[in-house]
Parts: C-alpha cells; structure tokens; sequence
C-alpha cells in the first residue's frame, strides 16, 4: 500500500501527466483545426481518458500536499498555492457537466426568452395513439474514430430501438446516374424577394415560393396558385395558372405564355410571375441523390451532418437519415408503426430561460469612409416578472450582462441591422474557478515574502554573483560605448546612413499622425500603420530612429534603404 501512495504522490508521476496533458491539448488543437471543434471534444476534452487523466492530476496532488506534510499553519501560503488547482478544478467539472451554451436571436422591439443550444443533440418524439414522450441526448460525433449510438426508450413500457447506422460529417447530396430507381429532377434557379436560390424539383414532390408551387407529380393541398409540370409525348409541360413574361437567356429575346394547360417548359429560359422569377437550368433523367461526406477543414467551413439511424419498434425497422449541425435546429424524420409514430431529429434544441430579453434598439457604428463596421451594441430589457426586475442595459464588446449564472455576450447581428444575436452562457463553475486563480495568485505572492521559502533561498544565493555580475555589466557597457564609437564612424565612412538618420524626428512625428485607411477599411493613424510595417519587415528600429522617421526614409529616399 505503501509503494502505491508514494508513486501516487510521486514527482516523476506529475511530470509524465503534466507532459501526457500537455501534448494532448496540442494535439486537440491540430484536430479542431483540421477536422471541427466537435472531433476535439470527442477524442480529446470530453473524452472518458481525458477526464480520468485530470482525476490522477488532482489525485497526485493531493497525495503529494499529504505527503509533504504541507498541511500546517506555517506553510498557509503553499496550502494556498497547491489547493488553488484543486479547487480551479472542481470548477472545471461544474462547467464540464452542469453547464452549457447557447445564441439567443432577438429582432428589435420583440421579447424573448429562448436560446438555441450549442451542443447537439438526439431527439425523438413518440406518440404513440395519442400519448407524446419525449427523449433527448447530447452526442459528441468525430470524425476521426467509430461512433456509437445504440439507445433503448421506454415509451410508455414499450421498447423503441434508436442506434446510428452511419455517421457522414460535412454531407452534401450528389447526383449520381441511377437506372433502375432514378428519377427526373428539375434543376432550378427560383428568385423569391429578391435572392436567388438553386433548387432541384424531384419527380413526386413540389416547391412553395411566396406565390406559386411548383408541383412536379405531387399532392399538394395549399391556398397557392400551383404551376402543375409534367412528362407528356418527351415533352416537359405544364398547367400554368398565370401569365409568365418570358426572357430567353440565349438569345435575349423577350415574348409570353398565356396561362393555360400544356405549355411547354423550356430551359435556359426566364419565366417571371408578381413574386417570383423561375428559370429551368437542366433536366436531369434516371438519376437519385447520393449522400457524401465533402472535405472540409476547420469549424468555420463546415457542412451540415447526416446521420443514417435505424428505428426498431415491436421486431420492425424503419431507415432514417437526418441532417442538422451545432447551433442549428434540426428538422424531424418521421418513421410510422403500427400504433407508434417517432419524429427523429439531429441538431440544437431550444431551451427556455426564467426571464426573458427585449431589445430596444441594435446599434452599429462603421469606420468613417467605409462599410466595415467598428463597433456594434444591443440596448436590452431585462424583464423577470419573479423578482420584479425591469432593467435595461446595454451590451457591446467587453461589456456582458450577468444575471441567475447566464452571461450575454454581443457575437452578431442580422444584415438588415434589426435584430441582434447574443452568446449566451450559463457556467456555474464561474465563481469556484476564480476563487481558485485568486488563492493562486495570492498564494504565489505571499512566497516571495516568506522568509524561509524557495524564493528567498534564490535570493540569498544569487547575492554571492553580485560581483560577477557588476563585472559583466562593465563589459557590456564598454562593448556598448564601442558599437556608439563605430556607428559614429560610420557615418563619416558612408553617407547613405548619414543620409537615412538626417529625417527631423518631430517633422517624421507630425506625419505619422496624419489619418490613413487599411485594408480591412479601419481608420488609424500613420504611425500606426508605420509601426506594423517596421514590426512585419524587421521586428525593430535601427539608429535610434522612431518607425515614422524610417517609413518616411524609405519613401523620400528609397536608395538608401
């Protein structure tokens, strides 16, 4: 038992997980940034040996605070230092498994008080003759090892099966020639308010736009004027409710076709109705859509995933596939049974807050000259009818609210400047975490001041070099003194350098403060854009020259540079 405790609390065992943990927080980094930020969490932060590796850390320390006696009144600052981990950690672990994040999408006068979460989930709805359940699970995919996902739901003390068939990350449909079960999709460009948008008419089902459906072999029950198409005689016709003005995209030709039955749909050309412009770009002939997983690296270009699920209920099975992404609400597969209906869905899920926001007003302020915008603000109404609370604030960059452990920060806004989208954060090891870094830094504080700790022994220590080292600083004065005298001499040699150090250092100052735009659109003084043009060429000045008397050298006198 012994032997156990003193390589539980042993130094060597602190250096081999200290460098385990270092690493793998390296190599977390290279995967969220060549795969996602949900490959990270699966491999590396949420997984099952990453946890336990931070358990031996908090372990060894504590064994090894007990082993070196250090709990005792005299060695209070060293308590403090050590214990600070344990509790920054405990910290950690409320973050890890209590809370969660969250955007929160007001549009300006409206009130809200649902999130949209950021991690994914499972859900599925049953109902089953009129008795709704409901079951939902966080999921952590990678695309980097096998996932598994095998959930028995108790509905209503019958069993439903719900397991992953196949995980495709970044999918993307893919028309592929099919000739036994393919069908004929329309390849569409619809314009509707303004954008346009391709879309592919599949054979059996329809489009809505604002005014119209196109229906291209389904039963569709709508209020809307329906453009019914059709195959007749090799013919792509169609049931035309309306007038179209026509504008053939080959020959620039304008013309119409009156409303009526069997008009012809033609491709490459414009057909425009009150609302909305179609164009037939293609027809596609015995072909079906193929899932495929595209190659994209990093979060930020990421794709939608789709998950191919199989749902068992009493011996039967129904294959779904569902798609949704982090931060997005997924649409629901339905898979009917006899007697049971599951609705199943992969993406964000909403959850509600005690108290809601209404925003007032979204504020955004450009760079003068551009439309890059500077800054942006959200004025809200914090409105929580349980504590009588009525209170507006302003949230902008660095400037959260915080209220019931949720912190609300600014991350976007909609392009028309209406409405807001706030980062939404609910941590309860907030507090327990900075009362750890605070006993830390008190903790390491006080050991420069204790008079016989480690600092003090390095101090007393490094008093017996003092010689030493007012010897080196001699030396290095006199090599100073030295470089000065052939610099001096220089000048006298070459006159290129008299030349580039002749620039009036005040004259150079009032031209660095002359107003400059960067490429990125942001106005800022020249010097400021002087100093990152020294930083980016050489790291430093040179001659004791400011970074306003360089740059102007090099454009009056480019020669000498």
């Amino acid at each position: 038992m012994k032997k156990l405790f003193d390589l539980i609390s042993s130094m060597k065992l602190t250096a081999v997980l200290l460098t385990i943990f270092a690493v793998a927080i390296g190599v977390a980094t290279f995967i969220e940034s060549d795969f996602s930020t949900q490959t990270a969490q699966a491999e590396v932060y949420s997984a099952r040996w990453f946890e336990f590796l931070l358990l031996l850390l908090a372990v060894n320390l504590l064994t090894s605070m007990i082993k070196h006696a250090m709990f005792s009144v005299k060695k209070w600052n060293i308590v403090l230092f050590h214990g600070s981990f344990l509790i920054i950690l405990v910290g950690a672990i409320i973050t890890r498994f209590v809370g969660y994040e969250g955007s929160m999408h007001i549009r300006e006068g409206e009130t809200e008080n649902r999130i949209t979460s950021r991690e994914t989930y499972i859900q599925a709805l049953f109902d089953q003759n009129g008795k709704r359940s409901e079951y939902k699970k966080v999921v952590i995919l990678s695309e980097l090892s096998e996932n598994h996902i095998d959930e028995d739901v108790d509905v209503n003390g019958e069993n439903v099966n719900i397991s992953l068939v196949e995980y495709i990350p970044n999918a993307s449909y893919e028309l592929v020639e099919d000739k036994e079960n393919g069908k004929t999709i329309l390849d569409m460009m619809i314009s509707m308010g303004g954008q346009g948008k391709s879309m592919k008419l599949k054979e059996g089902e329809y489009i809505e736009s604002s005014d119209v459906v196109f229906n291209f072999g389904a039963e569709v029950h709508t209020d809307k004027k329906i453009i019914d198409i059709r195959y007749e005689d090799g013919k792509l016709l169609m049931d035309n409710p309306l007038e179209f003005v026509t504008l053939d995209m080959g020959t620039k030709s304008g013309g119409s076709v009156s409303a009526g039955e069997g008009n012809e749909l033609k491709t490459r050309t414009l057909y425009q109705t009150p609302e909305t412009n179609f164009v037939l770009k293609s027809i596609l002939e015995k072909v079906s859509e193929k899932l495929v997983s595209q190659e994209v690296k990093g979060s930020r270009n990421r794709l939608q995933d789709a998950l191919r699920m199989n749902v068992t209920y009493k011996g039967e099975s129904r294959e779904l596939v569902i798609i949704g992404r982090s931060g997005v609400v997924g649409y629901e597969k339905v898979a009917k049974f006899d007697g049971m209906k599951v609705e199943l869905s992969y993406g964000a899920v909403i959850k509600r807050l005690p108290f809601s926001l209404k925003l007032r007003d979204f504020q955004l302020d450009r760079y003068p000259g551009s439309m890059s915008p500077s800054s942006y603000a959200s004025e809200v109404t914090l409105i929580d009818p349980s504590e009588n609370i009525n209170m507006d604030f302003r949230i902008y960059m660095n400037h959260i609210l915080d209220y019931q452990n949720f912190r609300f920060f600014q991350s976007s806004y909609d392009q028309d400047e209406k409405g807001t989208i706030l980062s939404v954060n609910n941590d309860p090891g907030t507090l327990p975490t900075y009362i750890g870094y605070t006993l830390l830094a008190i903790g390491m504080f006080a050991s420069f001041f204790t008079p016989n700790g480690r600092f003090r022994k390095l101090m007393n220590k490094g008093r017996g070099y003092a010689e030493q080292r007012n010897a080196m600083a001699s030396v290095l004065l006199a090599l100073t003194l030295l470089v000065g005298v052939q610099d001096g001499k220089a000048e006298e040699i070459n006159p290129l350098i008299k030349t580039i150090t002749s620039f009036d250092k005040e004259h150079a100052s009032r031209f660095g403060k002359l107003i400059t735009q960067d490429s990125s659109g942001r106005m800022k003084p020249l010097n400021t854009l002087n100093v990152e043009i020294i930083n980016k060429v050489r790291g430093s000045t040179i001659a004791g020259l400011t970074a306003d008397q360089m740059v102007m050298g090099m454009m009056v006198r480019p020669e000498a540079w």
